[in-house]
């Protein structure tokens, strides 16, 4: 359970950096996510080819993920998304 609230975390964060669009093309990108690892049991690859630089909940400092993501891999997988809110600070921008 821990790791899926993680993923749905990172998940919402990274969306979010990664388009730049209005409300709906995010909350469409993080539906579309939620469904992938609900389906296949492991994480759509969101990252971009120079991978990225993250802050995990479990503590600690930077970490370097690279292009490929991190390989979460899940027995069970059922969750579903029921409310998203979404702020634009920026429009058009991510």
């Amino acid at each position: 359970m821990k790791s899926a609230k993680l993923f749905l975390s990172l998940t919402v964060f990274f969306s979010s950096v990664l388009l730049a669009g209005d409300k709906e093309d995010i909350i469409k990108q993080i539906m579309t996510s939620n469904d992938y690892v609900n389906k296949n049991k492991t994480n759509m690859s969101e990252y971009s080819k120079d991978g990225a630089l993250e802050f995990w909940s479990s503590g600690g400092l930077l970490h370097e993920v690279g292009p490929d993501g991190r390989s979460d891999e899940y027995e069970s997988f059922n969750m579903n998304i029921k409310h998203v809110e979404v702020l634009i600070l920026v429009p058009k921008k991510a």
